[in-house]
């Protein structure tokens, strides 16, 4: 299995993936794609959009990207018919009601604030887990 984790924050990527690592049985098979910013991120979903399926089962988009926001990349996500389907969840620290609504109206899969604690992320990998439990989706 494989996690695109499109996020500028190097220490929100290691918090999720020792959150993988803490509460996720499967997490050994896990693999992250971990890109540092829009451009990057739009790279790997370029090159997935070019695959006949996707090689991610789920994509973890932060909006605040240096280059490109993570509303273009996700609207670009939204628009690609070997992306489309591929579980695409926001992980920000923006409550803003009007962003959440913006994530919702391009068709978020699910929109999660940042933990401000370990046991918090722990906490969220149950949440994302069920995105990559195919039985476990809603």
């Amino acid at each position: 299995m494989q996690v695109l984790l499109i996020e500028d924050n190097p220490g929100d990527v290691e918090l999720l993936r020792l959150g993988f690592e803490e509460s996720f049985e499967p997490a050994r098979h896990l693999r992250f794609d971990v890109r540092c910013d829009g451009r990057a991120g739009m790279t790997a979903l370029c090159d997935a959009a070019q695959c006949a399926t996707s090689p991610y089962q789920l994509i973890v988009l932060d909006l605040n990207l240096p280059v490109r926001s993570g509303f273009e990349l996700l609207a670009f996500i939204k628009q690609h018919e070997r992306l489309r389907n591929v579980p695409t969840v926001v992980l920000t620290s923006s409550d803003r009601p009007a962003e959440r609504s913006r994530a919702r109206a391009l068709d978020a899969d699910g929109y999660f604030l940042k933990p401000a604690t370990f046991s918090g992320y722990v906490a969220l990998v149950g949440s994302l887990g069920q995105y990559l439990v195919p039985n476990a989706r809603r």
